[in-house]
């Protein structure tokens, strides 16, 4: 009998999907693919959408309901080299020794800004470019 369902994977503490597996054969294949260390599964009918639909159906199975935090890069002269979006900050490796990852939700936290003294500054256009409200 050909699979009905997936089965999801998610981490157990914060409940973000960590993968899916999908059975080209039947659901008994399921069987064979096991929760890693800090994952649970639960099995969700075939066909139940994108990732974001199976996220959804995994809060309402778990009543977690994980949030992206942002996370910005800043290197060790203040200079923010990028910015990420998260839903487990232990998952993240700092590019460099000295470089920092400092988890905000300030609007100013892009690109090209500055960070001191615990404040973003947004980067400055150059001179000859006019600036776009």
């Amino acid at each position: 009998m050909p699979a009905s369902h997936i089965k999801v994977f998610y981490n157990s503490a914060i409940g973000y999907v960590t993968r899916i597996v999908i059975s080209d054969r039947s659901d008994a294949d399921l069987d064979a693919h096991t929760p890693a260390k800090g994952e649970s599964f639960t099995l969700l009918p075939m066909g139940s959408g994108d990732l974001t639909a199976v996220q959804t159906l995994v809060n309402a199975a778990t009543g977690l309901n994980p949030q992206h935090v942002k996370v910005a890069i800043v290197d060790q002269t203040g200079l923010v080299i990028g910015v990420v979006q998260t839903y487990d900050t232990t998952t993240l490796v700092k590019p460099t020794a000295l470089s920092q990852l400092i988890q905000t939700t300030d609007p100013n936290a892009v690109p090209g800004a500055t960070f001191s003294a615990g404040v973003f500054t947004p980067p400055v256009p150059p001179a000859n470019v006019t600036a776009t409200p």
